[in-house]
């Protein structure tokens, strides 16, 4: 596994036949917070989460086999947004469960589609 920020990161670990990476989409989304003072307001506009569409559509459209795990993320729309890569990794904190519902926000996960 690979930990990494950007595309041209990704690329890198696909060259050399990187099994897995691991794209921080938080973390991505923090810097440009902090760094350039960026306010999101639309998950459509969050610099993690466009990153890591980016790096898994190259990933795809030029048939690397390395599998893209988004992590670090901040909040439910972040990984709304990214359901269909290949993999998520998420904290429990994030996504709460009721146990008395049988719907819970993973059902999201198994009909949603990345384009």
């Amino acid at each position: 596994m690979t930990l990494l920020f950007s595309l041209v990161q990704a690329v890198a670990c696909a060259n050399v036949g990187v099994d897995l990476i691991s794209p921080f989409v938080g973390r991505i989304s923090d810097w440009y917070k902090n760094a350039k003072g960026l306010k999101i307001e639309h998950v459509e506009d969050d610099p993690g989460v466009l990153s890591v569409q980016k790096i898994f559509s190259y990933y795809k459209k030029f048939g690397v086999q390395t599998i893209v795990m988004g992590a670090s993320f901040r909040n439910i729309d972040q990984i709304k947004a990214l359901t269909g890569i290949d993999a998520l990794t998420i904290s429990y904190v994030i996504i709460p469960l009721k146990p008395n519902n049988k719907t819970s926000y993973f059902n999201c996960f198994i009909y949603s589609s990345f384009e």
